[in-house]
């Protein structure tokens, strides 16, 4: 791992009297990826190694993603910890505001970002053969002012020391 990449999570880890495990997803081409389960056992390969402790800090930055990773990501590293913090330097979009709920206590700089979850795919409206896409459309169709749309072009990452 880069030394000062390194030395910069040993200061946090040292402020923030916690572990702390980063999860970045990038918003820039060309690494397309989002908060997804597949990251479930590289979540789980890291709390292994880190053991039972009193307080783990997740260090997030992510556009969001798929709306069922947060709930079992979020329980697997409560299973790790006695206290749950997630520290938002940036943004934490969608399924990462989602992440970020789940925590004891949230830590945000003035540039933080949480933002409305917003659920992605094809649901069946009950008592009608309608089908909506998301939320979005269906407030759209109400004449709500149409979303900014947010890129979901990122790189996954999870870092912690060993």
């Amino acid at each position: 791992m880069n030394k000062l990449i390194h030395g910069q999570i040993s200061s946090l880890e040292k402020s923030r009297g916690s572990r702390v495990i980063t999860y970045l997803t990038s918003d820039r081409a060309p690494f397309p990826a989002q908060i997804a389960l597949d990251v479930l056992p590289l979540f789980y390969q890291t709390l292994q190694s880190i053991k039972k402790t009193k307080k783990i800090s997740l260090f997030l930055f992510s556009t969001g993603g798929n709306l069922d990773a947060p709930w079992p990501l979020v329980n697997m590293i409560r299973e790790y910890c006695d206290e749950f913090e997630v520290i938002i330097p940036f943004k934490a979009l969608s399924a990462a505001t989602l992440i970020a709920l789940g925590a004891n206590k949230i830590v945000m700089t003035p540039l933080s970002q949480l933002s409305p979850i917003d659920p992605e795919g094809t649901f069946l409206m009950e008592g009608t053969s309608r089908q909506m896409n998301s939320a979005i459309s269906t407030s759209m169709r109400v004449g709500a002012p149409k979303p900014r749309p947010y890129s979901m072009v990122s790189f996954t990452a999870a870092i912690t020391l060993g």
